[in-house]
Parts: C-alpha cells; structure tokens; sequence
C-alpha cells in the first residue's frame, strides 16, 4: 500500500467513496474512534485510485461498486495517534445498483477489515455537523457537490 513512514511522519495515497441514500450518506468509523470518515482505504502500488475504491468497497462491505465521478482530490494534513500525516485522498462518487439491501440498512451495521471491527451506518447530509466527520470540510462540501474536479488543501 501506498504508506510510508519517517518518524513521527506518516503518507497516504488514499481512494474514498461517496455513495447517497437520498438524503443521506454512508459513513464509517473503528469501534475505536470518536470520528466517523467516508469508507476507503489506501491505494496499492500499480493500482489506480479508482480500481481501489471498488475493491476496498468489496472487501469491506462486500458489495460492488460503479465509480461515477471523481469530486475532490484532496491533500489532508492532520494528527491521528501521535503521528502528523500528509495525505493525499481521491474522493469518488459512487453508487450500487445491484445491492439495494445496502440502502435499507436503518441503523448502524458491521463492516470487514481484516482484525479491526468496523462500524457502517447512514446519516443525514444536514446533520453531519452534529458528529465528529473528518476531514472537517465534508461537513458542507458533502451537501453540495462539485460540477467538476475540485482540488483542495484541508488542515485538520
């Protein structure tokens, strides 16, 4: 995967999805974490970013995905577990028509990530500035999307 650490430093090339229930989005979050994040995962070496989506959706959900748009590429400088990190996101717009199961999940469902329990559920795009989301700019960036690519620096 494209992660590489120097010290305290850490680097991501990382590919996320935005998938829509009407007027909701899927988030996820470790049981660890107070935050919650758009799924995703780190690109591997000779992957694009958005075959890497559609395999972190697979091996995650176990669902297949259709990437429909590029919306953001997004560099995001942050602090997480002692480490300063520099990462680099490219956020997908993306849908599943052959899994409508995904669409009626009414509350908060597992995910798979090898060792780590993840935690999926759908939240309303004008309450997202009620939880913790990270990056912070999804907040409002998420009730609006962009006609065309955007590209963004986000300090969090």
């Amino acid at each position: 995967m494209l992660s590489f650490d120097q010290g305290d430093l850490r680097f991501n090339v990382r590919a996320v999805g935005v998938i829509f229930n009407q007027n909701q989005v899927l988030l996820h979050k470790l049981l660890s974490d107070r935050f919650w994040a758009l799924p995703g995962g780190r690109v591997e070496f000779l992957e694009p970013a958005r075959d890497t989506i559609k395999r972190e959706m697979q091996e995650e959900l176990g669902i297949d995905v259709r990437v429909e748009k590029l919306l953001w590429v997004v560099e995001n400088f942050f602090k997480h577990n002692d480490k300063s990190y520099h990462e680099v996101g490219f956020y997908f717009l993306i849908s599943s028509h052959s899994h409508p199961d995904l669409y009626t999940q009414a509350k908060a469902f597992k995910g798979i990530e090898n060792d780590k329990h993840l935690i999926f559920q759908w939240h309303h795009v004008e309450a997202l500035e009620d939880i913790e989301l990270q990056p912070k700019f999804l907040q409002t960036s998420l009730k609006s999307l962009p006609q065309v690519t955007e590209y963004l620096v986000h300090y969090g």
